[in-house]
């Protein structure tokens, strides 16, 4: 017989992030998750500037909207994401799609 497969429980928060008080609310945002998912003062710190610094390069060089996504699993946060409006972003599902289904001694 074959072992339980443990399911996770995956959430995204979005946030819609206006520009002008974009990196601001990212801040924002990312220090109250971090916190209420109990991490250190050093940690929420260090995130709140890498966060803002990726949101603030998405207003200087690309196009609206800009979301900040927050995906946990579990209850912890495991990742964050910035993402703009450009339109090349369509692109990314079906380059995944093809480094998945290829070669990697290829590539």
């Amino acid at each position: 017989m074959a072992p339980p497969v443990r399911l996770h429980d995956y959430r995204v928060l979005v946030k819609v992030l206006r520009p002008g008080s974009a990196a601001h609310r990212a801040r924002i945002v990312v220090r109250q998750v971090l916190q209420a998912a109990g991490v250190d003062d050093e940690g929420v710190s260090d995130a709140e500037s890498a966060v803002a610094e990726l949101v603030a390069n998405a207003e200087t060089h690309a196009r609206r909207p800009y979301e900040l996504r927050i995906v946990t699993v579990d209850g912890f946060p495991a990742w964050c994401e910035v993402i703009d409006g450009d339109e090349d972003l369509a692109d990314i599902p079906r380059i995944l799609r093809e480094l998945r289904t290829s070669d990697p001694f290829t590539l």
